[in-house]
């Protein structure tokens, strides 16, 4: 294989000639030998020919018909008979052949001006044969035929007479049948109103591996829709498409296809693509209200971030909250959000209390019982599950999770603390393809932020939001903070949201439009296109076009009466720690930014490859995207955030160049890999990534994004030093997790 590769790889120098006397086969190019991005066809000693006659073949097309397609066969000939014996080279004679759909056959090291011709004959001396065609422009067949076999080519394996061989073909294409993971007719995709359609995700097993775009096209209704980036994970394709318009809203059918040369591959499924005039979801907080989450000071601000997540869902959204220990109850049963309900939620939010053991999978049972039984069938379905600990009664999550799996329900998962099931919510996450977030603290003040940037991220998730701006600051009384985020004109809602840690103290939010205006909570009042909301811990704006005007709007973050207690209280000066995001629900072909892991975790001391598609109604190959990694939680009895002086989170800057892991230059995928000497630590890694540039309308954009990925983590990986208290009417019985 070895030769075979060397040789496939190398670069005739000069004028086309090879092969000849100066150069042979030319001067070997490593990076034509490790370059992924072209199909390649391998295969090492996996056939063993015992007799002469008997031959090996295989149908490839070319996987681009501009490129040519390189046939290498190499093999290591039994021992000749040496001191002048048989004349011939070759004891055992291996025969290439490459034969077009018309009829042309090439035969191995016939060439002319360094590239396969027709006639001929076999060569019968060498025991490397390469046939190089260079307009390839239909399927063809290779053949490999044992010509002569004499000898023991094989040593060691019973047989006298065997010979085995490696071949490469370079830009060659077999394509499988595959099949649309998502969308489908259960969980549809939405695609905004008919007359002004959004992008969709669509997820397909791999037909062949290493296409690109150009492979794919895409109908929605049976009318042409457009590819605009494709992501290649380890055992799917990712295509972000854009239906075209229709005539009227509903759900139309999606049909993938993947086309190499004359082969055709294809894929459909029925009513999978949604047009509506609004995208409303159904989404049922799943939260612990064990003992610990009592006595660890996790239940108030739980409570809170709870409660900020029922007041950033918009109206005709479906809500519901099912609360869990070794009891299952559900205090608000899932119902259309509308001023009433919104109501009923806070309130069953705010009574609940800690109790009991911890039945992780009776609560997300519930949760799904309450998506099927009443969710919309058009709405995406989510649950968002807290937990602070380990489950220790049932129903247990690996006899619910199948069922919840089998149907569209996505799940995103918080752990609280150091004493959770870590590994458990990281994996609940990753099989329903939601999102997992770790709060390490015991503070409730840390928790109580940190909870309610999680809350605010997810709402925006669940809804299909783009995040614009996350960034955390501080603040003292009296003084304003200033955070700046870009609007395009493809963002026709924007939340513009602050949260803090204590709710003892008041933080005051306006808004300055790029004319300079201020938006405060009275003139929300008067304008019907802006919404204003606060809680103790937390303040925002949701507004809506036209009084969202494309440009610079600034959040100022003032500090009202700041409490001294909690992280405050190490600091000399009186401050409030808080938290600045904006999320931007998008209209027809907007700027998108999706990030994607090549593997669902790693191991320690292994690298991390993240890549993400940033795209408007085509790939945007000129963006500036960067990724800040961390902060790094590590696992143990105490986790610590590594960051700050002590330890600069590394900055992992993407790539569209073709030379970072991303595919072909310039399509919209950008990618990079954090080396393996910062993955040294076992733990939850954090990557922010940050994509600013110019659309294709002309607009400046910025976008956001967080993703977390474990390193190294299972379910020995964390040890609970805290006993769970198991309440029924007067009798408390301690339960040791883990000790």
């Amino acid at each position: 294989m070895v030769k075979a590769l060397l040789v496939n790889g190398a670069v005739d120098m000069g004028i086309a000639d090879i092969p000849n006397s100066d150069e042979g086969w030319g001067r070997i190019n490593l990076g034509n030998i490790i370059d992924t991005r072209i199909p390649t066809g391998y295969f090492d000693q996996t056939t063993i020919f015992t007799t002469t006659g008997e031959t090996w073949a295989i149908e490839y097309v070319p996987a681009d018909p501009n490129e040519p397609v390189k046939v290498s066969l190499a093999w290591t000939d039994a021992p000749g008979p040496g001191g002048g014996g048989n004349p011939d080279a070759l004891v055992n004679d291996l025969d290439l052949t490459l034969s077009g759909r018309d009829g042309t056959i090439y035969h191995g090291n016939v060439f002319t001006n360094g590239f396969s011709t027709t006639g001929g004959s076999a060569d019968r001396v060498d025991n490397l044969e390469n046939v190089f065609i260079q307009n390839p422009a239909d399927s063809f067949t290779i053949t490999v035929t044992a010509a002569d076999i004499n000898g023991d080519g094989v040593p060691y394996n019973g047989d006298g007479t065997d010979q085995d061989f490696a071949l490469i073909c370079k830009n060659c294409l077999n394509l499988n049948p595959f099949e649309i993971l998502e969308p489908t007719s259960v969980d549809p995709a939405y695609a905004g109103p008919y007359n002004n359609p959004s992008k969709i995700i669509a997820h397909i097993t791999k037909p062949a591996d290493h296409l690109n775009k150009s492979h794919f096209t895409a109908t929605v209704g049976g009318l042409p829709a457009n590819v605009v980036t494709l992501y290649e994970g380890s055992d799917e394709y990712v295509l972000e498409v854009l239906p075209p318009a229709q005539s009227a809203n509903g759900l139309y059918d999606l049909e993938v296809s993947a086309t190499a040369g004359v082969q055709t591959v294809s894929d459909s499924e029925t009513d999978a693509v949604l047009h509506a005039d609004s995208s409303n979801v159904d989404a049922v907080l799943v939260i612990d209200r064990s003992g610990s989450m009592g006595y660890s000071g996790y239940m108030e601000p739980a409570k809170d971030a709870a409660t900020l997540f029922v007041d950033l869902m918009s109206d005709n959204d479906q809500l519901g909250v099912v609360s869990f220990d070794h009891i299952i109850e559900v205090p608000h049963p899932l119902a259309v959000v509308d001023s009433v309900s919104r109501d009923a939620a806070k309130q069953a939010i705010a009574s609940l209390t800690d109790r009991g053991l911890t039945s992780i999978g009776g609560g997300l049972q519930e949760g799904q019982n309450q998506l099927t039984n009443n969710g919309v069938a058009t709405h995406p379905w989510a649950m968002v599950l807290l937990s602070d600990g380990y489950e220790n009664t049932a129903p247990w999550v690996n006899d619910v999770l199948p069922s919840i799996q089998a149907t569209k329900t996505v799940i995103h998962t918080i752990s609280l603390g150091p004493d959770s099931d870590q590994a458990l919510m990281i994996d609940i996450a990753a099989q329903t393809g939601g999102t997992y977030s770790l709060i390490p603290s015991r503070d409730p003040t840390v928790v109580r932020q940190r909870l309610g940037q999680v809350y605010s991220t997810i709402a925006g998730a669940v809804s299909g939001q783009q995040t614009l701006l996350s960034l955390t600051g501080l603040v003292q009384p009296g003084e304003t903070d200033q955070k700046s985020v870009v609007i395009d004109s493809t963002i026709a809602e924007a939340t513009f949201s602050v949260n803090w840690s204590n709710s003892t103290s008041t933080i005051y939010l306006t808004l300055r439009n790029p004319n300079g205006n201020t938006i405060d909570p009275s003139a929300a009042v008067s304008d019907p296109n802006v919404t204003h909301v606060s809680g103790p811990t937390y303040a925002y704006y949701r507004v809506i076009s036209p009084t969202l005007t494309t440009g610079v709007w600034k959040m100022m973050i003032t500090g009202g009466s700041i409490s001294s207690s909690g992280i405050q209280a190490m600091t000399s000066t009186a401050e409030e720690s808080y938290t600045a995001l904006v999320t931007g629900r998008t209209t027809g072909a907007a700027v998108t930014v999706h990030a994607y892991f090549d593997e669902i975790s790693y191991q320690a001391n292994e690298p991390i490859k993240l890549s993400i598609t940033l795209s408007d109604d085509q790939p945007i190959p000129d963006g500036e995207v960067t990724a800040i990694v961390g902060p790094l939680v590590t696992v143990g009895p105490s986790p610590q955030i590594q960051a700050s002086a002590a330890l600069p989170n590394p900055i992992l800057a993407l790539y569209d160049d073709g030379r970072h892991g991303d595919g072909l230059a310039n399509n919209g995928v950008y990618a990079n890999t954090l080396d393996a000497s910062n993955t040294v630590n076992e733990g939850v890694y954090n990557f922010q990534v940050f994509a600013t540039g110019t659309a294709s309308n002309g607009d400046r954009f910025a976008r956001s994004l967080q993703q977390n990925v474990s390193v190294g983590l299972d379910s020995t990986s964390f040890t609970s030093t805290y006993q769970e208290v198991a309440f029924n009417h007067t009798c408390y019985l301690p339960l040791i997790l883990k000790p």
